[in-house]
């Protein structure tokens, strides 16, 4: 999977949640919609992002970061 199929995928998930996808923002969603978009991305990508990193996450370029570091994290500790 390229990065640019991880953004589309975060991007699709976040669509399905929020109506405004620019204007992204965690404040838009409760506790529990937040934890459905991020438990749509870990599924999808078969990762466990830490929950203390979704404090800095306020826009999809933020979202898409922290789940390509999650990403490499995990291929770094598999290799």
């Amino acid at each position: 999977m390229t990065t640019q199929d991880v953004m589309k995928m975060v991007d699709s998930v976040i669509a399905s949640h929020i109506k405004n996808q620019k204007l992204f923002s965690f404040t838009e969603l409760d506790s529990l919609g937040v934890m459905e978009v991020i438990m749509d991305i870990e599924d999808n990508l078969d990762i466990s992002i830490p929950l203390q990193n979704l404090n800095s996450v306020k826009s999809i370029e933020e979202m898409h970061d922290l789940v390509l570091d999650t990403l490499n994290t995990k291929l770094e500790n598999f290799t």
